[in-house]
């Protein structure tokens, strides 16, 4: 009697762990509204922060983030410019030049 009740107790800790974790990972899929997408995101990018084995600025993680997004559209003109290369790359373009 004593091992069917360790087997019960068993089964039904390892079903509560599978479907657990099946809920956790249901709950890291990309569905819901954009705040529940930017919350996600805001929350891997300070788990990365705190507990990545060397230590990243969170200035540097946010560009690592946009850099790899656009480089996942495969658009070579999609780019993120930089205040400075924003500001010459308008000087060059509209014709405005200052001294």
């Amino acid at each position: 009697m004593k091992l069917r009740n360790v087997v019960i107790v068993t089964a039904a800790a390892g079903l509560a762990l599978a479907t657990g974790g099946w809920f956790l990972q249901r709950q890291a899929e990309p569905t819901g509204s954009v705040y529940q997408q930017a919350r996600l995101f805001e929350d891997v990018l300070a788990h990365v922060a705190d507990f990545y084995v060397d230590s990243i600025d969170e200035r540097r993680l946010y560009q690592m983030a946009i850099d790899g997004m656009l480089d996942q559209l495969h658009d070579p003109y999609s780019v993120f410019l930089k205040r400075d290369d924003f500001r010459a790359l308008n000087e060059q373009t509209t014709g405005n030049y200052g001294g």
